[in-house]
């Protein structure tokens, strides 16, 4: 599998596979600075990954200037406003992190649906444009996962959630990806 960036994670999981994996929390604990981390991380530590960050919540310009800030170690709010008062302690930093996200600008796409919604058949156009013809690792995460709405709810069995769930599985399968 991929590596995820997180030593011990891909020792207990045997790296990042075609499978799903859900990060669960309560609200406000930081599962979308997680997983914007563990993008950034993934494709610095596999040169063949691609990532498709689908984002139901945040904006792209957030997500953006928040994965300059993660990877320069520097405060968010001086990536999005540089002052003088701040130049010497982190313009350093703002420009490494600026540098990083530019080197890894072609192998992430951020998908900024968080003013409308989807369905997992809009998933896997995003998959099948971003694959293209090449058969490159391909992760995709879904933050949050629980706004997707289901293709179909013929099922009365099955709750919207589960529906969603269930054909992520199948995307992830069919596709062969990884889906956070």
């Amino acid at each position: 599998g991929l590596t995820s960036g997180f030593p011990l994670l891909d020792e207990r999981i045997d790296g990042i596979r075609n499978s799903i994996y859900v990060l669960a929390s309560a609200a406000r604990m930081g599962k979308s600075t997680f997983a914007l981390q563990w993008a950034h991380d993934i494709l610095v530590k596999n040169p063949e990954a691609q990532v498709l960050f689908v984002s139901l919540d945040q904006p792209a310009r957030e997500l953006n200037i928040r994965q300059v800030a993660m990877a320069g170690e520097c405060r968010t709010d001086y990536v999005q406003h540089p002052t003088a008062a701040g130049v010497d302690k982190y313009d350093e930093k703002r420009q490494r992190g600026l540098s990083t996200v530019l080197k890894l600008k072609d192998r992430l796409t951020i998908i900024d649906e968080s003013l409308g919604s989807l369905k997992v058949s809009d998933l896997t156009s995003f998959v099948k444009q971003k694959r293209g013809r090449t058969k490159k690792p391909l992760v995709m995460v879904v933050d949050p996962y629980y706004k997707l709405r289901p293709d179909s709810l013929e099922d009365q069995a099955m709750t919207p959630s589960e529906v969603v769930m269930a054909e992520l599985r199948t995307l992830a399968s069919s596709e062969e990806i990884a889906i956070i």
